[in-house]
């Protein structure tokens, strides 16, 4: 497969790097795809409500309660990593990584 095939399947690559070679010219080109992903509202914490009672003497007390939760979106999905070898603007192997990603907003 030459490497104008490769675009037309593949598009352009993110990232090109030389590789040293005997003879010819080596490269390894680089694709990223995210794919699986989904969003979730998940609780990551509740704001403390403070409030002041007063007892039967008068004296004032503090007491925190939980309060309301607070909530945060997360991105889930899998990013995979395709690297393609070409020597001399052909084909010659590909190797094939995933990982699964987290964020929060």
């Amino acid at each position: 497969m030459s490497a104008d095939e490769v675009r037309q399947i593949m598009d352009r690559p993110i990232e090109i790097k030389p590789m040293a070679a005997p003879t010819g010219k080596a490269e390894i080109w680089i694709f990223k795809r995210k794919f699986d992903e989904r969003i979730e509202l998940v609780q990551v914490g509740t704001q403390p409500v403070m409030t002041t009672l007063y007892g039967p003497d008068g004296r004032p007390s503090i007491q925190t309660t939980a309060g309301d939760a607070r909530y945060a979106t997360v991105h889930y999905a899998t990013e995979e990593t395709i690297q393609l070898l070409l020597y001399d603007g052909r084909f010659v192997s590909g190797k094939v990584s995933r990982q699964a990603v987290k964020f929060y907003d």
